[in-house]
């Protein structure tokens, strides 16, 4: 039967061991929750901001969690524009959570937002 050191040290090893195999396909652990999106205005200069950001000068860039859709405003030449970030579920990541320990790298990845990518990453607005 072993000692009850033994035993705890067995059950942690147990423990250890599928949580690494639970996180072989996790897009939480693989790419983060955030991701990194770029505004562009024409003419550039104009303010741009994402939600309720501090204002950049355009061209900007603005790390932004995976999890929720966006709106990114752009402000110059006394013209407002706004575009929408969707935030879009990536299947693929279910399914390998599904294969390698079903239940806990999904949860993980819909907690987090990973599962998810925001579209575009890349924005052009026109203020002309």
């Amino acid at each position: 039967m072993g000692t009850p050191a033994t035993r705890t040290r067995a059950a942690l090893a147990c423990a250890a061991g599928l949580l690494a195999a639970g996180s072989l396909g996790c897009a939480t652990l693989e790419r983060g929750g955030d991701e990194w999106v770029s505004v562009r205005t024409y003419p550039p200069g104009a303010r741009v901001w994402v939600d309720d950001a501090e204002p950049r000068s355009s061209p900007a860039t603005f790390e932004l969690a995976r999890g929720r859709d966006h709106v990114v405003v752009a402000e110059g030449a006394g013209v407002e524009r706004s575009h929408p970030i969707r935030a879009e579920r990536e299947w693929s990541w279910h399914l390998r959570n599904l294969f390698l320990l079903p239940g806990i790298g999904n949860l993980v990845d819909w907690i987090s937002g990973a599962d998810r990518r925001l579209v575009p990453t890349d924005v052009e607005i026109d203020l002309r």
